[in-house]
């Protein structure tokens, strides 16, 4: 059987290796020079339980359903959960979308643990204008070691690797065969995140998001090093995020032995939402202009010291990122995971539109059943 994949982030990469494993003869494309060039290096990084959807039962769910088992495949690529404790608050404000004690309740619905921390507690970790806050541990994906070690497996398993290779189309050779650059495939399996040989869904509208973060390096030496992220709860708020490399790029090598993170923010690190993906990466491509870093920046700050004000006495701005990442329309902060068959285009293309890092599991078994069925 003969199988092509589209798109080498971690959901094709995952795909890959693990169709490999079966005997099928992989040849995986991308469009860049390289693999996890797009959204699986530019994110979070962080190996959700679900705490960080209280509002979405199917988001939670799928969390909690494959993270164990993520962790314990890829135990060599992950920071243990056990060194990134993060602190989980809900605004006093009137912008929050849910309460503390409606956010214990999901929690503790969901079987999802927790420490619950007193507000004397959370002041004393620097916070202000909280109503309420509770400590959770979960790991964090440590991705250079995770390209490096998906990029060898690939070569010892005998995956066709074909970079730089932009792919907007499959043709239609036969009722059971598809073609892809000149050659005649089984299946083609498109794990682009939707950026590619679009998959138009009946249930969810979806965008695409240029997305902005701040790099930040911590200024408290080694007696005084405060290793909580965090993140305000329920709404357009900020979370502070590790930076998960295990060693460091080079650009920010000086900062090696710092506690490096990512500031985001659910409001502004969303730059602009675009229907069209060609003038999303247009966008992409540019860097922002000095007026549009300064004033996203300061925004992002500002809101953040209202509830952490020493953080700029506790931070320093090093970088940002800019990412770009298919979004679903969605109110309750669903991150759907779709794989399905596009039967407007052939039967045989199986269209991934990835959710978290941890649903490659859940991925995996999905494609594999439809494989079985149509094979």
């Amino acid at each position: 059987m003969n199988v092509a994949i589209i798109g080498a982030g971690i959901y094709g990469c995952h795909l890959a290796l693990s169709l490999k494993n079966n005997n099928i003869n992989i040849d995986l494309y991308d469009m860049a020079d390289d693999i996890f060039a797009g959204a699986s290096t530019y994110n979070s990084f962080r190996i959700h339980k679900g705490y960080h959807y209280p509002r979405s039962s199917k988001t939670r769910n799928l969390c909690k359903k494959d993270e164990a088992e993520f962790v314990a495949r890829y135990a060599e690529l992950v920071q243990p959960e056990s060194t990134n404790p993060k602190i989980f608050c809900v605004a006093s404000d009137s912008c929050t979308l849910i309460d503390f004690e409606t956010m214990k309740i999901i929690m503790r619905g969901a079987g999802l643990p927790f420490d619950e921390l007193s507000l004397q507690q959370l002041k004393y970790y620097g916070f202000e204008n909280i109503e309420g806050g509770f400590i959770v541990n979960e790991s964090i994906l440590l991705v250079d070691k995770a390209k490096k070690w998906f990029k060898d497996q690939l070569e010892k398993a005998g995956v066709c690797l074909k970079l730089n290779t932009y792919l907007s189309e499959v043709q239609q050779r036969s009722a059971i065969e598809l073609e892809v650059a000149g050659k005649v495939y089984d299946f083609v399996i498109n794990c682009t995140y939707n950026q590619s040989i679009h998959y138009n869904s009946l249930m969810y509208k979806y965008h695409y998001d240029l997305c902005f973060s701040l790099v930040v390096a911590s200024k408290l030496n080694e007696v005084y090093k405060k290793p909580y992220s965090f993140g305000i709860f329920d709404g357009a708020y900020p979370s502070l995020e590790p930076f998960g490399y295990n060693d460091l790029p080079d650009k920010y090598v000086r900062y090696t032995g710092t506690n490096l993170f990512q500031l985001f923010h659910v409001k502004y690190t969303s730059i602009k939402k675009y229907n069209n993906i060609h003038e999303a990466r247009k966008a992409y491509n540019k860097p922002l202009s000095s007026s549009e870093l300064k004033a996203v920046t300061k925004k992002m700050l500002d809101h953040t010291c209202y509830f952490y004000p020493k953080f700029n006495h506790e931070f320093e701005i090093i970088d940002y990122t800019l990412s770009l990442k298919t979004k679903v329309d969605d109110l309750s902060d669903n991150r759907p995971l779709i794989v399905c068959q596009d039967f407007s285009k052939h039967r045989r293309l199986i269209q991934v539109f990835s959710s978290k890092l941890t649903s490659v599991i859940s991925a995996e078994r999905a494609v594999k059943n439809i494989i079985t069925k149509e094979y």
